[in-house]
């Protein structure tokens, strides 16, 4: 019972924390990363004392990349001591300390392919809300408005930047397009997976961002082609349709 609600809590995690961090301006203020790094550390703290093997995917890779952030979350404390602002130094340091706890969560599973699709497939729905909630504000203003703040022409609600947003939008349509064109998902996953991509095209068309729509759905596209045969059996050309067309002289 116990592994089955960590199992359900961290397949959920990151769809859940795109949520939250999202309707609390991306994470910008230093109490919204306090409080989920804090969350994180108890649930990294519980899953080393109740799960049997907590951590069953460490190892070289893991070690490494853990110690280099933790490095450099101890080189950004310590700027705290010939910084002309040491409270930036300490708000920083909460940002990197959530990066290296979310590091340590994920990277100290057991490798299991079916896991980090059902966590995809969060996020995705987890991306999916935050833009069909920046879009109410535009399409039904009268039932969820928002301040008319700087830069109110461009849409950034929730994120409060619109780059931000149109970067999440931007990555929600390359994971999308992954799910719609992924042989191993469900026909009902892939057909969501394609509606989902048109909405999620119109966030960052709206937010005027550097992160324009058409870049991610060339990209999706190109992933797309290079993923449509997975099994290495891609099909090879005869050696006549290589031929070159003769040229006209």
């Amino acid at each position: 019972m116990r592994l089955r609600a960590f199992e359900a809590v961290t397949v959920a995690l990151p769809g859940a924390l795109t949520v939250y961090l999202s309707f609390n301006a991306g994470g910008y203020f230093p109490g919204t990363t306090a409080l989920v790094a804090l969350v994180l550390a108890v649930g990294l703290a519980l899953r080393t004392v109740l799960v049997p093997r907590p951590f069953a995917g460490a190892g070289w890779p893991l070690a490494i990349a853990g110690g280099a952030v933790a490095l450099f979350a101890a080189w950004v404390l310590a700027s705290a001591a010939w910084s002309h602002a040491p409270a930036r130094a300490l708000v920083e340091f909460e940002r990197v300390l959530l990066y290296l706890l979310l590091l340590l969560l994920f990277g100290s599973l057991a490798r299991d392919p079916a896991r980090t699709r059902r966590m995809l497939r969060g996020l995705v729905v987890g991306i999916f809300v935050v833009c069909v909630a920046a879009l109410a504000t535009r399409l039904q203003p009268g039932l969820w408005s928002t301040s008319d703040a700087y830069g109110a022409e461009r849409l950034s609600y929730p994120l409060t930047y619109w780059n931000a947003l149109g970067l999440l939008s931007s990555l929600g349509v390359v994971l999308s397009f992954h799910l719609a064109s992924d042989e191993r998902e469900g026909r009902a996953v892939r057909v969501l997976g394609a509606a989902a991509v048109p909405v999620l095209c119109v966030p960052a068309s709206c937010s005027r961002s550097r992160a324009a729509p058409s870049p991610p759905v060339s990209r999706a596209s190109r992933c797309t082609r290079s993923w449509r045969d997975r099994g290495g059996s891609r099909a090879r050309r005869s050696p006549s349709s290589r031929r070159r067309a003769p040229r006209w002289r």
